[in-house]
């Protein structure tokens, strides 16, 4: 099932809900935390395979140009 992420300044989007986040780099991941919200302080780490690839949990996402 084709699911789409965008990452935005302060926001990302997800299945058609936009949240607004923060983003914090440590080494290869990025930890995202909602910071509004039902999701409010919940935090997600991707880890960043290379500069086209992102991995959350045990799913691979691929940059869309």
């Amino acid at each position: 099932m084709p699911h789409t992420l965008t990452f935005r300044s302060g926001e990302m989007e997800s299945m058609g809900m936009v949240d607004k986040v923060t983003y914090k780099v440590e080494g290869n991941s990025v930890l995202v935390t909602a910071t509004d919200g039902l999701m409010k302080g919940t935090a997600a780490r991707y880890q960043l395979l290379d500069a086209q690839t992102i991995r959350f949990m045990d799913t691979t996402y691929k940059k869309l140009n």
